[in-house]
């Protein structure tokens, strides 16, 4: 059996100058890359494996996440640095919300008109000047439509009255005339008397003009004295607690003169067939509280945004 048995094992393999890799019992020669019979001169796993195939230096720094994932795909690199501070800083905070809206329409689409203020200068450089008996009218800041600064006009006695007026008219006594303005009232404010929000017309005794009111009952109209003729016409109701939009619009003739005004760019009121030229033309407008009936309590109001020209003119 012995002999039998004997006869089955195979005779060693003789891997001298065989390519490696090699089987046990016989060590890698880098420098040859042949098998060489016996135990590596260093113990066989820095000669059999080198450091270029172990992971040292494949995996860790080349494939595996510190090098590969972290710094190239993950939020660090790519994500929090580029997307993050790229887009909310350039794009929405800094470049957005940070510049605002323009604090007034003068230098946009108003910069043509022949007249135009937001109220954003002290003193109040754009006007002829402040008038009032009862009343006083000055800029603020507590509220404005845009910008900084509007106009508060406050009467502080039963029929006071107090604006602001400016003499760029200069007497035009033909074409087309167009004031607009955009009004704030707040609902604590009581209208018992009636208020003339706006006139257009003379800048001396008799004042014969064209103007906006709300009257009793918070109904807005349009009145007109010209000479002999008058016109009135009355529109919506007029809001309360935000700026609303107020145009008057004047023909100017001895005959086929019309009037008309609008509210929030709806037409609210209008007559035709009038004589609208006073005596010396249109010389001066006034905003604010240019009236006030004789019953009507004090009462604020804020004026902000007026445009004056000969072309319509629109809410912004």
């Amino acid at each position: 059996m012995a002999l039998l048995l004997g006869a089955c094992v195979p005779a060693p393999l003789d891997l001298g100058g065989r390519a490696c890799p090699c089987v046990e019992g016989w060590w890698c020669d880098e420098s040859t890359r042949t098998c060489v019979e016996g135990a590596a001169p260093d113990g066989g796993l820095d000669a059999a494996m080198p450091d270029a195939a172990m992971p040292d230096a494949a995996m860790p720094d080349a494939a595996m996440p510190d090098a590969a994932m972290l710094d190239a795909a993950m939020p660090d690199a790519a994500m929090l640095d580029a997307a993050t501070d790229a887009g909310a800083d350039a794009g929405v905070a800094d470049g957005g919300t940070d510049a605002g809206p323009p604090a007034s329409e003068c230098a946009g689409r108003h910069a043509g008109a022949l007249f135009c203020d937001g109220f954003e200068d002290l003193p109040l450089a754009a006007w002829s000047g402040v008038f009032g008996d009862g009343g006083a009218s000055a800029r603020t800041g507590t509220r404005s439509r845009l910008g900084a600064g509007a106009l508060r006009a406050a009467s502080t006695r039963a029929g006071g009255y107090t604006g602001a007026f400016s003499n760029s008219p200069g007497g035009l006594a033909s074409g087309e005339l167009y004031l607009r303005a955009y009004y704030y009232v707040p609902s604590a404010q009581v209208i018992d008397g009636g208020i003339s929000l706006m006139q257009l017309g003379q800048d001396d005794a008799p004042y014969h003009h064209v103007g906006l009111s709300v009257d009793i009952g918070e109904r807005s109209s349009m009145f007109m004295r010209i000479g002999a003729g008058t016109a009135y016409r009355e529109g919506s109701t007029f809001p309360r607690n935000r700026w609303v939009c107020l145009e008057l619009h004047v023909t100017v003739s001895s005959s086929g003169g019309v009037i008309e005004y609008f509210m929030d760019g709806t037409r609210q009121g209008r007559a035709t067939d009038l004589d609208t030229i006073p005596t010396g033309g249109y010389r001066q407008f006034t905003v604010g509280l240019p009236y006030s009936g004789i019953a009507q309590s004090p009462i604020e109001v804020f004026v902000d945004d007026v445009v004056f020209d000969v072309a319509p003119i629109g809410c912004d």
